[in-house]
């Protein structure tokens, strides 16, 4: 039953990523139909029913724990982190993208897989800057591809033809 309308409410419909018909916003579906779905917040607009994310203090939400926009934040850090609780300048439009997505339960189950989570851990971990010689020495693989063109489109790396540098690889292996 859905605490907001006391009405059958399934575990797909509270999975259920939405644009709020209410406000607009990206959030999980609380109530409405199908059609017109409700955030949280459109569910009941009482301000004194909700609380407040306590480390961003933006999230209105029934929990007292941190949203998960906070959480994610902190996870990136911890990945990033580059061993002075800092990360650094040129990871910074990296970090933003991923803590600001639209989704951040999509981006926090990515950067919360081990082969990502590794990845990030070896970049925050290595104290030169993150360039795509760096990145080649790293395993190849899809999450090495997928992070790299994260990099390049949040401006954090400049971007480069992948396809002209495999053929450089394939052509001096064959050599």
């Amino acid at each position: 039953m859905s605490w907001a309308t006391g009405q059958p409410w399934c575990d797909r419909c509270q999975q259920r990523w939405v644009a709020c018909s209410g406000c607009g916003t990206v959030a999980q579906a609380r109530s409405g139909t199908w059609e017109e779905p409700l955030c949280a917040k459109c569910t009941n607009p009482d301000p004194d029913f909700w609380g407040r994310c306590p480390a961003c203090t933006i999230t209105w939400q029934l929990s007292t724990r941190p949203c998960q926009r906070c959480v994610l934040d902190q996870r990136v850090r911890d990945l990033l982190d580059d061993a002075t609780g800092a990360i650094r300048p040129e990871l910074a439009p990296f970090h933003d993208a991923l803590t600001s997505a639209e989704r951040p339960d999509v981006a926090f189950a990515w950067v919360s897989r081990s082969k990502a989570r590794d990845l990030l851990d070896r970049i925050g971990r290595d104290e030169r800057p993150v360039t795509h010689e760096v990145l080649d020495e790293l395993p190849p693989g899809k999450v090495l591809a997928h992070l790299r063109s994260v990099l390049v489109a949040t401006g954090s790396l400049p971007s480069r033809d992948e396809r002209l540098v495999a053929l450089e690889k394939r052509i001096n292996t064959t050599v």
